[in-house]
């Protein structure tokens, strides 16, 4: 699946270690987009080395596609889901803020 829109938030990074050992990182972020006339936010969640890398030269305010898989899972009775970005492309730069005068 794929949306276009706007980055709103990066959140910090994330890691630590599972129960087998291995360690893990992600990195959420927010994107707001158009559905009709209506604003939504949808949360995506980097986990690959690529995308990490991507969200880390992203800014807010820039227009973006990201490229996701749906992931849904149970744990006790309660199911979760995920939007795990895979793909984020660049389709223009966050405006500039700090003008120099």
């Amino acid at each position: 699946m794929e949306i276009k829109g706007r980055v709103k938030t990066i959140l910090p990074i994330e890691q630590g270690e599972s129960k087998n050992g291995k360690g893990w990182k992600r990195r959420d972020f927010i994107v707001e987009f158009k559905d009709g006339s209506y604003d939504k936010l949808a949360a995506f969640t980097a986990r690959t080395d690529a995308a990490l890398e991507r969200v880390g030269n992203l800014a807010e305010g820039a227009e973006v596609n990201v490229a996701f898989n749906v992931e849904s899972r149970e744990y006790n009775g309660k199911y979760y889901t995920n939007l795990n970005a895979w793909k984020i492309e660049l389709l223009q730069s966050a405006p500039a803020t700090d003008l120099p005068f």
